[in-house]
């Protein structure tokens, strides 16, 4: 039996049962919820009743058989998926008439009705898919007893008793079978595109209302939802029309293929919709699912689509002006989620850098009209992807790791974002720069220079041609886990992990241009990753990786070096302990330590360290630190490389749980 057949077969043996209950009221209890109350309620009443007497009522099999990738299903119910054929309505009231004689004599039904019909018509109301547009918040709304949620307009969050009611299909359908699918507001909030089904159907059609007073505003479009595929629409940036999906009409398709073949069509507002642009679909599976999206500073769209349900996923995108609609991933190519990023300008946590290849405070100028003529103008639920995460050259010290946030959460939390005078704002987003690498002008320069369309080369090296070119004075760097370096690593090896975001921009400060590399990954994969991190930031010179990563390097019984690991709380009992047994190197940046700093601590920012720091005694240990451990990674490393035999790394924490904890620091 398929899964509608027998979804169908439970449904009509549930609507019998329950015909009764209307006698309190409206028949709401259709469905098999209800009834699934009804008999766990009822079964503590039950006891060792008998079985009700006779066979239950036969239902004849009438095979159909589809093949599905060369295997034969046999579907012996399908026949009562068509709730409209006379035979299986005189079925369904057999069925009905069966479970009413059973039901019906249950101890205790009548109680059971009572109370279900009480707590089933209960006055709470719930709003969910909440949309905001400038001051309005547009939700669904769930108000028993009514039948179905309807759409509804708030003029705050905080404001559910002032919500003003834009279009319920409850007024227009009294049996509660027209429903609501979804709904898009136009990016001022002025006009609302909902899609509304009857029967239970979810064959939607599209119906454009205004938010001022629920009346229709525009044609409308027939055929943008249905069960197999669902539905989508996204506004353009002007309001003055939408892309939207849109199943064959008419006699475009055969029968059965009309709830299939889903496509991407434009519409105009104020035209009709015979007239709607084709954009995106004939090429596409009869099973497949479009989702788009339309990037509101740009006019950018862009088309997802699934092939079915088995997590295959295409992605296209056109810009104002393309001519056609671009592909840059294919069924088969595993990426399974695309969305516009918020570009340069705005990351989680922190803006852009303004000195990144032009005068510092022009570029903040810039970024500060990017962010508040465009970005500060979207909607707070509107998602921030950043192009760069926490540790990228690209933006200001307080970026986050985080691969996304929210316009609102974004304005909240960054007081730079709060700021309306561009004077102010270029003073403090000039005033905290931190210096540049070594090599910025030539990451600059292959920027802007021409597409490098060939890949990096990197060969695999034995562990003796490692040690020969490192002889050669090519850097070894370590790209795998801090903690996997610091167990067993290279002497002379520099950690710089490739498996978080900020491996560029630490390579780029510690390697010089035109200095080789030989990268050690936990296999060869990863080596080639970094290799090509690594050209991302204009250093191409990759002398090689060890290939096999360091498990060719210990099955050859090479050397290897380790570096000690101490917890912050074990830093500072063994600094209560003996202050003068144990240096402390503070490799954050200047404004971090000026802000506050371990007593007796030395500073020396990780990317500054090209020798041993004078003030540093080659006799004691030195714990290297910063705010985190991932930069204390690579200082303690660089300490070693230097000559310290023993190096420390401060790991899970740094300076910021030093001062939260409440021990001792300098200003």
């Amino acid at each position: 039996m398929s899964e509608t057949g027998f979804r169908a077969k439970k449904q009509s043996l549930c609507t019998g049962a329950l015909e009764r209950v209307g006698a309190y009221g409206e028949k709401r209890f259709r469905g098999p919820f209800p009834l699934v109350l009804l008999c766990l309620a009822a079964a503590p009443l039950l006891g060792n009743s008998p079985p009700p007497a006779g066979a239950p009522p036969a239902t004849p099999r009438k095979p159909v058989t589809d093949t599905y990738h060369g295997v034969a299903v046999v579907d012996e119910y399908r026949w009562l998926e068509d709730g409209a054929d006379p035979e299986v309505r005189k079925w369904s009231d057999t069925q009905n008439a069966r479970a009413r004689a059973v039901l019906d004599k249950l101890p205790g039904v009548e109680t059971i009705r009572a109370e279900l019909t009480r707590i089933m018509a209960a006055p709470t109301v719930s709003h969910f898919d909440l949309a905001v547009r400038g001051k309005k918040v547009f939700a669904l709304r769930r108000q028993p007893p009514k039948e179905q949620p309807f759409l509804v307009v708030l003029p705050a969050l905080d404001r559910p008793d002032a919500a003003r009611v834009l279009l319920d299909p409850n007024d227009t359908d009294k049996e509660g079978t027209t429903s609501v699918d979804w709904f898009v507001p136009s990016p001022d909030g002025s006009l609302v595109a909902v899609s509304v089904s009857k029967g239970g159907s979810e064959a939607g059609d599209v119906r454009v209302i205004r938010a001022e007073d629920g009346k229709q505003a525009d044609v409308v479009i027939p055929r943008a939802n249905a069960a197999t595929a669902g539905g989508d629409l996204a506004w353009a940036p002007d309001g003055k029309g939408f892309y939207y999906t849109r199943y064959p009409r008419g006699n475009e398709r055969p029968a059965d293929d009309l709830n299939f073949f889903q496509q991407l069509y434009f519409h105009e507002l104020g035209t009709p919709t015979e007239q709607d642009r084709y954009e995106l679909g004939k090429d596409l599976p009869r099973i497949a699912e479009v989702k788009v999206e339309v990037q509101q500073s740009t006019g950018r769209v862009l088309c997802t689509v699934q092939n079915g349900d088995g997590g295959e996923f295409a992605h296209f995108v056109r810009a104002p002006g393309d001519v056609a609609w671009k592909q840059f991933a294919h069924f088969q190519d595993g990426a399974v989620q695309a969305a516009f990023g918020s570009g340069d300008s705005l990351f989680v946590g922190d803006i852009a850098r303004p000195d990144l290849a032009v005068d510092e405070a022009e570029g903040a100028r810039g970024i500060f009209h990017s962010l508040n003529d465009k970005l500060m103008s979207l909607p707070d639920t509107c998602e921030v992807w950043p192009g760069h995460l926490g540790g990228s050259m690209c933006g200001g010290p307080g970026m986050d790791l985080k691969v996304s946030s929210t316009i609102g959460f974004e304005r909240a939390n960054q007081p730079l974002l709060q700021m309306q005078d561009e004077d102010d704002f270029v003073r403090r987003a000039t005033s905290a720069l931190r210096p540049q690498p070594p090599n910025f002008e030539n990451i600059v320069a292959l920027n802007r220079g021409p597409l490098a369309a060939q890949s990096v080369e990197a060969h695999p090296l034995t562990p003796r041609q490692v040690q020969q070119a490192e002889r050669d004075g090519a850097l070894v760097v370590d790209v795998r886990t801090e903690l996997q370096f610091d167990e067993a690593h290279i002497p002379a090896a520099v950690c710089i992990t490739a498996l978080r975001g900020g491996f560029g921009s630490r390579l780029a400060w510690l390697a010089e241009p035109s200095q080789p590399l030989v990268l050690v990954g936990r296999d060869d994969d990863d080596a080639r990753d970094a290799a090509e991190l690594a050209a991302a930031v204009g250093l191409t010179d990759i002398a090689g990786y060890l290939s096999g990563g360091m498990t060719s390097w210990r099955e050859e019984k090479q050397p290897v070096e380790r570096v000690e690991r101490l917890t912050v709380s074990e830093l500072h009992e063994r600094w209560e302990d003996d202050r003068d047994g144990i240096q402390l190197l503070d490799v954050r940046e200047r404004d971090e330590w000026d802000e506050g700093h371990i007593p007796g601590s030395i500073h020396r920012p990780y990317h500054d360290i090209r020798e041993l720091p004078d003030e540093l005694d080659l006799q004691r240990p030195v714990a290297a630190l910063c705010s985190s451990g991932q930069r204390a990674a690579v200082a303690a490393s660089l300490l070693k490389r230097f000559g310290a035999s023993d190096a420390i790394h401060v790991v899970d924490g740094g300076v910021p749980r030093w001062i939260r904890e409440g021990w001792p620091v300098e200003r």
